[in-house]
């Protein structure tokens, strides 16, 4: 079956998220005769012995090197372990994700399985009727090793339909030896974060980048961590978008204000891995991101690693 073959798969890969309903496979286990209950057990023990078999279609949106070959080795384990299977990866960068996701649910075209930009998108599959409970797999994991806020996040009508692979800690990475070049301190308010910023604009170096693409959502990012940040949320108590607020009016004015003077102008185009090499390669002082950045300074400038930090 294939959900049964789809949930052993994403149990064993730990990077996957949802698991589709659609598509056929095949079983290596013969129907036996199910007009008695004792015929109808035998099959079932028989079906679950047999070696399995069928083909898995999974996406996801792991562009990134070290994590795109993480992926491929842990379905390339799998298949060693299972010659009957066959997985088919297909990556598509976190811009076209959505959007390959919205023709799918026209055309029918959809994965077995496929990770997620985040539990919103999760409910918008939910409500599409694309995705399938898998219980079966997480209790098998075990259930106790998963966030219970996470699991809630994807669970509905007391059915759950993805596991949580991640969580991102998202800080300001900064650069020791600009920073102290230009005689600055590690800022520790938005003023003084803007200040060394526009100070450390010069000579084809920019203070930080503010990316607006409409295609990704770092704008809403970078927004949030301002409006957390001054105690108010982006979110009203019924869920709806709170972007009148002071607190939010504030906000995009100050990410617009670190647009126009420190931040360079084609990056209001630019998605989440475009604004993300601009600090790997050393060409912006500030950011703000997860633990991946080091591994992408590392990769793309070592010389500079050694002088990237975030606060303690």
């Amino acid at each position: 079956m294939k959900k049964a073959l789809a949930s052993l798969l994403a149990a064993g890969m730990a990077a996957s998220l949802l698991a589709g309903c659609g598509g056929s496979s095949s079983t290596a286990a013969s129907t036996a005769d199910t007009s008695t209950a004792a015929s109808t057990e035998a099959s079932s023990t028989a079906e679950s012995d047999a070696p399995l078999e069928g083909e898995i279609t999974f996406w996801h949106s792991f562009t990134q090197g070290a994590r795109m070959e993480a992926v491929q080795k842990a379905a390339d384990k799998f298949m060693e372990a299972n010659p009957g299977v066959k997985i088919n990866i297909e990556t598509y960068s976190w811009g076209d994700f959505n959007t390959k996701w919205n023709a799918g649910l026209t055309t029918g075209d959809l994965p077995d399985m496929s990770t997620a930009q985040g539990t919103g998108e999760v409910v918008e599959m939910l409500n599409a009727d694309v995705l399938t409970p898998i219980d079966d797999m997480v209790d098998d994991i075990g259930r106790d090793r998963f966030s219970a806020n996470a699991l809630a996040d994807m669970t509905s009508d007391g059915a759950t339909y993805g596991v949580p692979y991640y969580s991102h800690a998202q800080v300001m990475w900064y650069r020791t030896d600009l920073l102290e070049a230009a005689g600055l301190e590690v800022p520790k308010t938005w003023d003084e974060f803007y200040d060394a910023a526009v100070t450390l604009t010069k000579d084809g170096q920019y203070g930080a980048a503010f990316s607006c693409s409409p295609n990704d959502l770092l704008s809403t990012r970078y927004l949030n961590y301002y409006v957390v940040s001054a105690g108010s949320s982006l979110l009203n108590d019924d869920l709806t978008a709170n972007l009148t607020s002071k607190e939010a009016i504030d906000g995009i004015n100050f990410w617009l204000k670190v647009y126009k003077n420190c931040s360079p102008a084609e990056t209001i185009n630019y998605t989440v891995n475009d604004h993300a090499t601009l600090f790997y390669q050393g060409k912006t002082a500030f950011d703000f991101n997860s633990g991946f950045m080091i591994g992408g300074v590392q990769n793309n400038t070592p010389e500079i690693a050694q002088y990237v930090r975030c606060p303690a």
